[in-house]
C-alpha cells in the first residue's frame, strides 16, 4: 500500500496573507469596521486559503453560488452556521443568522465568491450581517471585487483592509513542489 501525503495546503504567501487578514479583523479595535476583502485572479488559491483559515480559526464559510437568490444565500449562511433545513422568510432567517453570529462576535465569517453578491445586488445583506452581528467578515472574490464594491458605498466604507492575492514566487513554487512531488528520504 502506498504512503499518502495528507498535507493539502502549503504555506504559500496567499495562505499567509489570508491568515494575516483574518487575524487583523478578529483582533481589531471594536470601533473599527470588521470587513476585509481578499481578491485576485482565479487560480491564485483564494478558495484554498479560505478553507485553510476556516479550519485553523473554526470560521464559518459560505461559498456563494451563481444561481443563488437572496433567500438561497441566507439559507446557505444558515447551513454554514449548522442550521439544517432553514425555514422562514428572508427577514426571519437573517435575524436567526445574525443572532447566532452575534453570540460569538470574534468568530470569523468568510464569504467566498462574494463578487456574485455584488453582481446580483445582494451585498447589502452582508452589510446588514456586519452591522447587526458585529462579526469580522472576509469577502473573497475575483480581481474586480474592489471596483464592484464601490457601487455599494455603505459596504465599501466598512472595509478595514484590502488584500490582493499574488502570483506565486520561487518560495511558493518550492513549497508546492515539496507538497506534490516529495523527494523520497531514506
Amino acid at each position: 500500500q502506498q504512503n499518502v501525503n495528507h498535507v493539502s495546503v502549503a504555506p504559500l504567501r496567499n495562505v499567509k496573507a489570508f491568515l494575516k487578514l483574518a487575524d487583523t479583523l478578529i483582533k481589531r479595535n471594536v470601533n473599527l469596521p470588521g470587513l476585509g476583502v481578499f481578491y485576485g485572479f482565479s487560480g491564485l488559491g483564494k478558495t484554498v486559503a479560505a478553507n485553510y483559515v476556516r479550519n485553523s480559526h473554526q470560521a464559518h464559510l459560505v461559498e456563494v453560488r451563481d444561481h443563488w437568490t437572496r433567500k438561497a444565500f441566507v439559507e446557505g449562511l444558515l447551513n454554514a452556521l449548522y442550521i439544517q433545513s432553514p425555514r422562514g422568510t428572508i427577514s426571519q432567517m437573517m435575524g436567526q443568522a445574525t443572532r447566532i453570529l452575534g453570540d460569538d462576535p470574534s468568530r470569523l465569517l468568510i464569504i467566498d465568491e462574494a463578487d456574485k453578491l455584488v453582481d446580483k445586488n445582494m451585498i447589502e445583506l452582508v452589510r446588514d450581517i456586519h452591522e447587526e452581528a458585529q462579526v469580522p467578515i472576509i469577502l473573497a472574490g475575483e480581481e474586480l471585487l474592489p471596483q464592484k464594491l464601490e457601487r455599494s458605498e455603505r459596504t465599501h466604507n466598512r472595509v478595514l483592509e484590502w488584500v490582493m492575492a499574488e502570483l506565486c514566487d520561487m518560495d511558493d513554487a518550492q513549497a508546492l513542489a515539496g507538497l506534490f512531488c516529495p523527494i523520497a528520504k531514506g
